[in-house]
């Protein structure tokens, strides 16, 4: 879970057939963060519009 700041509020994972690197972990929350950026960008859009 991640706030409209960056900042996480949950991480959750699961390595239950192989094990991952830090760095793995990094580039996952890193992509998600930018995802969720944009998601949240084009969530402020949809309510702009709406009013």
């Amino acid at each position: 879970v991640v706030g409209d700041g960056d900042n996480f509020a949950e991480v959750q994972s699961s390595g239950e057939e192989k094990l991952f690197t830090r760095a793995q972990l990094d580039k996952l929350t890193g992509m998600a963060s930018a995802a969720i950026k944009d998601i949240i960008a084009m969530q402020k859009e949809a309510i702009k519009s709406a009013m």
